[in-house]
């Protein structure tokens, strides 16, 4: 018996592959690694954008809370991440209407 990987993307070892059937290199624990890395970088961002919003008003003298300005970079987080989805959805439908199949990275694909 002749099994061997079909390619870069089948990464079944030659005992275990099955003719015909392909296994994608992206499986649901890179999804599960991309989810939290999103996670954090989103955590982040709320806790710099905090920080960012309490401490000029906490050395101009303004009565606020670290909850208020907590509560408001979270608005804004989520406006911004709505926002950038939005325009990576544009992005995809204007290419997919003009058959541009170019690689998200630029012609490199990085």
């Amino acid at each position: 018996m002749n099994a061997r990987p079909d390619g870069p993307d089948d990464l079944r070892t030659a005992a275990t592959a099955v003719p015909g059937r392909r296994v994608p290199a992206y499986g649901a624990g890179v999804k599960r690694t991309r989810r939290w890395t999103e996670l954090t970088s989103m955590t982040a961002w709320w806790a710099l954008l905090t920080v960012v919003l309490w401490t000029p008003a906490t050395l101009l003298g303004h009565k606020t809370t670290l909850w208020g300005c907590a509560a408001s970079a979270l608005v804004f987080t989520a406006l911004g991440e709505a926002g950038d989805w939005l325009r990576r959805r544009a992005r995809r439908a204007r290419r997919a209407r003009r058959g541009d199949r170019r690689t998200p990275g630029g012609a490199a694909g990085l």
